[in-house]
């Protein structure tokens, strides 16, 4: 789980794309952990709680919480 979070941090960190970022982030912590096994196979989609609190993901992910 640690290699996890540092790894979707660094992707962030690095913003790669102009738009969709947080999108492809959240979708590699899914394939990293089905990867690993802790998963038993990759759910693709947006949970209610990251859509209902998206301004305080965002906010985290920036350190300005």
């Amino acid at each position: 789980m640690l290699k996890v979070s540092i790894a979707h941090v660094e992707f962030e960190a690095l913003h790669p794309f102009k738009d969709g970022n947080g999108r492809i982030g959240r979708m590699l912590i899914t394939l990293m952990l089905w990867s690993l096994g802790l998963l038993s196979q990759p759910h693709f989609y947006m949970s209610a709680y990251l859509e209902e609190n998206k301004d305080l993901y965002v906010d985290i992910m920036r350190g300005s919480f």
